[in-house]
C-alpha cells in the first residue's frame, strides 16, 4: 500500500492564500481525512482543518450515533469558537459566525488490516467529498456520491456550533484488493472524475502522470472549464 499523491490547491481566482479544503493522513498511512469547508459559512477554513486533524487523532467508531458525534465534536467546537474570538474581524461577521457556525463536508477512511486477499476500507462520509475505488481501470465503487448528476449547489456537512439538525456521517465498508486505486477528492475534482470516466477515460492516470506539476495541470483543467474554479484536494492510494 502506498500514497501515490496528495495535494490541496486553492481556487485559481483566489488572490489571498485562502483554501477552505483540508486533509490529513496518519503517520502509518491507515487513517485518512479530507474536507471541504463551505464558503458561505463563516470561518470554515479553520473548521475543516480542525475536523480532519481530530479524525486522525480519534477516528469514528462503527457505532457512531447522534450523541457520540456531538461528544466527538465538542472539544473542537470550543477550539473553533475560541480561535475566532481572537480574530480581529468585524463584529457583524463574528456575530453571524456564532449564530450559524462554520460548516464542512467530510470524508474519513480507515484501512483495516488485510484479511485473506482483501483489505477492508471503512468510510464515513457527509456531503459531496467523495471516494472512488478503481479496479481493472474502471470505477468499481464510489461513495457517498454515486453519479455526476447527484452533485448539487446545496450540500450538508459538520457544523462548528451545536445544531439540532446536525446529520450523522454515513458509514460504508468496501473490500479492496492489491492493485486497487483509492481516490479521495473534494467536489470539483470528483465531478471531473465522474465525467471523464463516463467518456471512457482514466482521469486517475492523468492525475498521477502530472503529479509532479499538479498545480499547472489543475490550472489547465480550470482554464478549459473541465473543472469548477474551486478549492481542489485529492489523495490517491494504491492498495
Amino acid at each position: 500500500m502506498n500514497v501515490e499523491t496528495k495535494f490541496s490547491l486553492q481556487k485559481g481566482s483566489e488572490e489571498a492564500k485562502i483554501n477552505q479544503d483540508a486533509f490529513a493522513i496518519s503517520s502509518d498511512e491507515r487513517i485518512f481525512a479530507i474536507a471541504d469547508g463551505v464558503s458561505q459559512a463563516p470561518f470554515s477554513q479553520i473548521w475543516s482543518n480542525k475536523v480532519v486533524e481530530k479524525f486522525i487523532e480519534k477516528p469514528f467508531a462503527s457505532d457512531l450515533n447522534e450523541q457520540k458525534l456531538k461528544d466527538w465534536l465538542e472539544d473542537i467546537r470550543k477550539e473553533w469558537g475560541s480561535e475566532i474570538d481572537q480574530r480581529k474581524s468585524p463584529k457583524m461577521i463574528l456575530e453571524r459566525a456564532k449564530d450559524v457556525g462554520g460548516s464542512t463536508t467530510f470524508l474519513g477512511m480507515i484501512i483495516q488490516e488485510m484479511k485473506k486477499k482483501y483489505q477492508k476500507l471503512q468510510l464515513f462520509g457527509i456531503g459531496d467529498t467523495n471516494m472512488f475505488l478503481i479496479r481493472n481501470k474502471r470505477i468499481k465503487y464510489s461513495f457517498p456520491v454515486t453519479s455526476v448528476e447527484s452533485f448539487t449547489d446545496q450540500t450538508i456537512g459538520l457544523c462548528s456550533i451545536d445544531n439540532a439538525s446536525q446529520k450523522i456521517p454515513e458509514l460504508k465498508e468496501f473490500n479492496a484488493k492489491r492493485g486497487d486505486i483509492v481516490i479521495l477528492a473534494t467536489d470539483a475534482l470528483a465531478k471531473w472524475i465522474f465525467k471523464s470516466a463516463n467518456l471512457g477515460q482514466r482521469p486517475w492516470s492523468k492525475i498521477l502522470k502530472n503529479k509532479n506539476d499538479i498545480a499547472n495541470f489543475i490550472d489547465k483543467l480550470r482554464y478549459t472549464n473541465k473543472i469548477d474554479d474551486d478549492d481542489t484536494t485529492c489523495i490517491i492510494i494504491r492498495i
